[in-house]
């Protein structure tokens, strides 16, 4: 699988498999296949019903530029199977059919294209159950063979659960990567190599393992992830997941750690990649804010965006810093000033994030969630009852439809925040629609530590 960034453009935006450009959302775009191709009505009608054939029979046809290798590059697949599609006998399996459609950037071909947040079911039926997410992740095996296949089956497996994380939160998903986890750090420690994957891996673990309410195990992964970086002299991965451990500390209540770590993480990631700069400043601002260092928080703030700036420009990061966009960071800057008490501009950036993600990224709906909740608490804080409890409530129907411990602690704090407002009408209504929350399991064992 290609290389992969959450788009700042229209869907998810991967990187293209043959330039290494993102194919929306920054300054320096692909433009291997001009845009005008998919609004052909044949192009769309064998989009449409998943047949690559046809598409990269019409892209060899009408785009002249465009050799074999380059669309086996975009596709992930050999030239010999370029050239068997184009002779009509290759591709025909429906998955890898839709998986090359996908490196190709064809429109409506992500993971999860329906808007709509999925209703909890039962385990054995719902998409982010264990056996499901066991059964279409790549084999453990093929994460530590030294090939180039190695890094392609890595790059699939984070897609696959990030894009599961964005639209039904991390706490299905937690128990089944824990144990595919494990077995890759079985696997190194047998073979005596691949610890290239079980870092960026034990990272995206260590993130879900947060979301899941699972405290022990985040501090886990993510102190195996510094490790595995060491290990192969990542400097970026084991700035990032010093930067992860800033944030847990964080949510935990804990910001001079938290801001101990942060810094930790900027002076390791000395010299790192814009992509990983950006992120180092996020969670650098984020401790300031928590601490009160508002001036400080202000200089990160900027320092992340223009570390974006840079990273657009450049054009390519690891798939493993997949969730940086311009969504993220707008997010990221309202939770910061929502911290420092700013809620005027708190709103801004959060109305920004929010309007992203519904014309770019609808199906992030525990993104969504969050960031609705931090938009509530900027309202309440400015003693809109109304707005904040009507945003809120937003928040909390598309909770329901997730599995995100974190995102229901969210709400938790939202409804104690209006103990003052008891007697206000719209309190009370949202206090009586979330009631759910208010008799929720305490988070397991595991968590408490």
């Amino acid at each position: 699988m290609e290389p992969y960034r959450r788009g700042s453009g229209g869907e998810d935006a991967r990187l293209c498999g043959n330039c290494g450009r993102p194919r929306n959302g920054c300054r320096m775009v692909c433009e291997c296949i001009p845009a005008w191709i998919w609004r052909d009505a044949e192009m769309i009608s064998a989009v449409r019903d998943h047949d690559a054939q046809t598409v990269i029979r019409l892209l060899r046809r009408r785009v002249h530029s465009l050799s074999q290798e380059a669309l086996a590059r975009m596709c992930g697949v050999a030239q010999s199977t370029i050239a068997r599609a184009e002779a009509g006998h290759g591709l025909t399996d429906r998955r890898r059919a839709l998986a090359a459609l996908q490196g190709l950037g064809a429109p409506g071909t992500d993971v999860f294209p329906d808007a709509r947040p999925p209703r909890k079911q039962a385990p054995a039926a719902t998409a982010s159950s264990p056996r499901a997410l066991l059964d279409h992740l790549p084999k453990p095996e093929s994460l530590i063979l030294r090939n180039r296949r190695a890094r392609h089956s890595m790059d699939g497996v984070i897609a696959a659960v990030v894009a599961l994380d964005d639209q039904a939160g991390g706490g299905d998903l937690y128990s089944p990567l824990r144990a595919y986890t494990t077995h890759v750090r079985e696997l190194v420690d047998h073979h005596g190599h691949g610890m290239e994957a079980l870092g960026p891996l034990s990272q995206l673990t260590g993130w879900i393992a947060m979301d899941a309410g699972e405290r022990g195990g985040a501090r886990a992964h993510l102190t195996e992830a510094v490790y595995a970086g060491h290990e192969t002299g990542e400097t970026d991965l084991v700035s990032s997941a010093l930067s992860y451990l800033s944030l847990h500390e964080t949510y935990l209540g804990r910001t001079r750690r938290a801001l101990a770590l942060a810094k930790t993480a900027v002076e390791t990631g000395t010299g790192a990649s814009p992509a990983a700069a950006t992120m180092l400043h996020a969670r650098l601002a984020r401790a300031q804010a928590k601490n009160g260092d508002t001036d400080a928080a202000r200089v990160s703030v900027e320092r992340m965006r223009t570390a974006f700036d840079l990273a657009c420009r450049e054009g390519a990061w690891p798939v493993w810093l997949s969730y940086i966009d311009e969504i993220e960071i707008e997010s990221q800057a309202g939770a910061v000033y929502l911290d420092m008490g700013l809620f005027d501009e708190a709103l801004e950036s959060l109305g920004k994030a929010l309007a992203l993600l519904r014309a770019r990224a609808p199906h992030r709906f525990r993104d969504r969630s969050h960031y609705l909740t931090r938009a509530a608490r900027a309202h309440l804080s400015q003693g809109d009852v109304a707005t904040a409890c009507d945003v809120a409530g937003e928040a909390f129907l598309l909770a329901e439809h997730l599995s995100s411990p974190r995102i229901d602690d969210r709400i938790r704090e939202f409804r104690a925040l209006l103990a003052p407002w008891g007697h206000d009408d719209a309190a009370q209504g949202f206090l009586y629609r979330s009631r759910p929350l208010a008799t929720s399991p305490a988070p397991s064992a595991e968590s408490a530590h």
